[in-house]
């Protein structure tokens, strides 16, 4: 019999429906996950009015197909029908009254199915049930399914050995920054980690797997960016993630999530840079960390693993008969991933549900265990994998439901008795067209180098030219793929905002400085505008100007000081130069904003001290000449 637990939700309207989209939107929350041998299977979920118009007379029925699926290719045939009755789903005539719904309004139900009231086949395999809605509106009722949802149930026995599957957790997302290093989008963030978020509930499934082995794949980016968000629930996601990384280690992207393939190609160095600057990250945290390649596409070029560290985990896509694990010279390991679990189930609506992608998890391995294929399973998911509203429950539901006898949890394969990799990795043209190109390269090159050059003036260097390298590898992430002009802008802004303050380093000077005698001093003053302190000294690209200034050599400014200097120069002839007078780094770094100025000298002082010791010869002359005509003179008298 079938029976329906119901009960009206506050929820806000929806939009409209379409002409593709069913007026009401059935969304499966709970399904057994496999059909007993004798009882019921249970479905529950959700009913939501998306329509601008009232449906009433609201019945849930059961649907069915009773062909069993047992391969990979028939699960991938039947996840991409679109229509129930391509599916070869038929409707049981077991139902339960939902009542009506206005526009916006939703309803529990629960629709319990005995195993007799199917009508299956004994024949071991995976079948497709779910559910139909049928209603009343303004024109009136018909036989059409107003809203409808499905899913793979298997039916197998517990006999033969367990197929080992990997199930990998994706806590990955775009992140950007400022050159301040601020986040550009903090809120974003903040919902994210906040109840209802995708980073909540990713890592709420990973703490309901306990005692489970579960591998979680991190960018340590979104790590980051969820402990710079500032905000309670930002604050509780990093102390819960970080008990469950401890916990567990983690597989380790580089820093932001490199498009390792472009990187390949087009600069290896940015690739070294993005997983140094990951280990520097998880080393912070105390972390244990597995170097990880998992590409978004499930795709990466040969020429990757040479620019890979040794002991890398390379998670690739392709069919179950390619096997693993595979261990190159580098002992690299590599594992082809489910393809299947990667496109999840096959309701139309949300095929990547966390239901949905538990019930596919169970459909390949059952599908695997009739074939005898005892190779590992790896399940990778999107990288912005979002499983939908997750409570302590259903995270609960979800691992419970894969302690199947056909299946066991396993970790990643170590490849210690893997066979010797001697075949290509999957890569097609149409992924290579996908990869970024030169110019984010050049863009993000262009950021970590204006970095460099400013945080050699700062006494605080090594910490902000790691920060802006992070930030500039944000350019060359693999989520820039979707917006590759908008990421180049920001990279370019970084780099303009971080000239911009090393302009806030002045050298002031007078206009103009008059120096006689061929030497002087000039004074200037040395001012730091910027936030933190700097060290930096001043000196002067003279050559060819006939005038040589001394150096002053670097001190340190504290944030808003200035210091007087006192430049010694020696002019070897008369003239008026112009002269530069400019900020360096304790490297000889030119930095800042420079003092022009002009400077004349003259040998006014040499033609006075002259004259005055001319004049000086002349009276000693007299002088000299007046007591010799005396002395004649006196000799001259009668004695």
């Amino acid at each position: 019999g079938a029976e329906v637990a119901a009960g009206a939700l506050l929820t806000t309207p929806a939009p409209a429906a379409t002409s593709t989209r069913p007026p009401l939107d059935v969304t499966l929350t709970q399904v057994s996950p496999r059909v007993p041998r004798s009882g019921t299977v249970v479905l529950r979920g959700t009913v939501r009015n998306t329509s601008k118009e009232t449906w009433s007379d609201l019945e849930v029925y059961g649907t069915v197909a009773r062909t069993p699926l047992v391969d990979a290719a028939g699960l991938a045939a039947a996840a991409a029908t679109a229509t129930d009755i391509e599916a070869g789903l038929d409707r049981l005539g077991e139902h339960g009254s939902l009542g009506d719904l206005a526009p916006g309004q939703s309803r529990r139900f629960r629709l319990r199915l005995d195993r007799a009231a199917l009508q299956l086949p004994s024949t071991p395999g995976v079948y497709l049930l779910g559910v139909q809605v049928l209603g009343t509106d303004d024109v009136g009722r018909d036989f059409e399914a107003d809203g409808r949802a499905r899913t793979f149930v298997p039916q197998l026995s517990g006999r033969g050995r367990p197929v080992p599957v990997t199930v990998t957790v994706p806590i990955r997302a775009r992140v950007r920054h400022y050159a301040t290093g601020a986040l550009r989008d903090p809120a974003g963030v903040q919902e994210a980690v906040s109840p209802g978020g995708r980073l909540e509930a990713l890592l709420g499934l990973a703490e309901a797997a306990g005692g489970r082995r579960v591998e979680l794949v991190v960018d340590p980016a979104v790590v980051d960016a969820a402990a710079e968000a500032g905000g309670r629930p930002a604050r509780a996601w990093v102390r819960r993630f970080l008990t469950q990384a401890r916990g567990r280690g983690v597989l380790g992207t580089g820093y932001a999530d490199p498009d390792i393939a472009a990187l390949t190609r087009l600069s290896p160095r940015l690739l070294v840079q993005s997983r140094i600057a990951g280990v520097e990250r998880w080393a912070a945290r105390d972390i244990t960390v597995r170097p990880v390649a998992a590409p978004d596409s499930g795709q990466l070029p040969d020429a990757t693993l040479a620019a890979l560290p040794d002991h890398t985990q390379v998670l690739v896509r392709g069919p179950a008969e390619a096997g693993g694990p595979w261990r190159t010279g580098a002992a690299q390991v590599i594992n082809y991933t489910d393809p299947g679990s990667y496109t999840g189930g096959p309701d139309p609506a949300r095929p990547l549900s966390a239901l949905s992608v538990r019930q596919r998890i169970l459909a390949e391995a059952a599908v695997r265990r009739l074939a005898g294929d005892r190779t590992p399973m790896v399940v990778t998911l999107p990288a912005t994998w979002d499983p939908g509203p997750v409570s302590a429950a259903t995270a609960e539901s979800f691992w419970a439901g894969l302690d199947q006898p056909w299946l066991t949890l396993a970790g990643l394969p170590d490849g210690v008795d893997a066979r010797r990799w001697r075949s290509r990795l999957p890569y097609d043209d149409a992924e290579r067209a996908r990869e970024l190109g030169e110019p984010a390269v050049t863009a993000a090159r262009r950021v970590i180098r204006t970095g460099r050059r400013a945080s050699l003036a700062l006494v605080d260097g090594a910490e902000a030219r790691a920060a802006w390298t992070r930030t500039g590898l944000e350019t060359v992430s693999f989520h820039a793929r979707s917006d590759r002009r908008r990421a180049r802008i920001q990279a370019e802004q970084v780099r303009r905002e971080i000239n911009a303050d090393l302009r806030r380093i002045r050298v002031v000077s007078s206009p103009l400085v008059a120096m006689s005698g061929g030497s002087g001093t000039i004074v200037v003053t040395l001012v730091n505008d910027l936030d933190r302190p700097v060290r930096v000294g001043i000196t002067s690209p003279t050559k060819g100007t006939g005038i040589r200034i001394a150096d002053f050599e670097p001190v340190e400014l504290q944030p808003g000081a200035r210091t007087t200097a006192r430049l010694q120069a020696t002019a070897d002839r008369v003239g008026v130069r112009s002269l530069q007078l400019r900020a360096v780094t304790p490297t000889g770094q030119p930095v800042g904003t420079p003092a022009n100025l002009t400077v004349r000298s003259s040998n006014v002082g040499v033609l006075i001290w002259g004259l005055m010791g001319l004049a000086g010869a002349v009276l000693v002359g007299m002088i000299a000449r007046r007591w010799i005509k005396r002395g004649l003179r006196t000799r001259a008298e009668p004695m």
